[in-house]
């Protein structure tokens, strides 16, 4: 079962993310009103590589392993993600299936957002959409030159 977090905890939650530092504190506000908790045992499939990758994810407590199965069948870990980091973000730009498994490794709680919940709030603020795209994926929300 889920902790339910206060507006304020969910706010400060977000604050220590560093992919929604990019964002002002009016933002982070907006997008923890949209925000929901859930929980997941040690050992429990989070989401699975191909389902629809319809949330971004911020780990509040615990850790999340993201990992694929190659072709010979060898569990390949790519990171594990502690309190603070966010996963699944590749789903709030391409809003395609998820390109790996995350499962959780300790009991875990998630503070979770909607794709449509993200978006709708950096279409009110275009600008703040590059930087966090600049900082889910650096370099490609910077200016280059040349």
């Amino acid at each position: 079962m889920a902790i339910t977090w206060k507006p304020t905890e969910k706010l400060a939650a977000l604050s220590r993310c560093m992919v929604f530092e990019a964002l002002s504190h009016e933002m982070r506000e907006e997008l923890a009103a949209h925000a929901f908790s859930k929980s997941y045992a040690a050992g429990d499939l989070i989401f699975a590589a191909g389902d629809d990758g319809h949330t971004i994810m911020a780990v509040l407590k615990g850790t999340v392993r993201i990992g694929i199965v190659t072709s010979t069948a060898r569990d390949l870990v790519l990171t594990d993600c502690h309190e603070g980091d966010v996963f699944g973000e590749v789903a709030l730009f391409d809003g395609g299936p998820r390109s790996a498994d995350a499962r959780a490794q300790t009991n875990v709680e998630l503070l979770m957002l909607e794709r449509r919940d993200v978006l709708a709030v950096l279409e009110r603020h275009p600008k703040a959409a590059l930087r966090l795209l600049g900082s889910c994926a650096p370099g490609c929300g910077a200016p280059t030159s040349g």
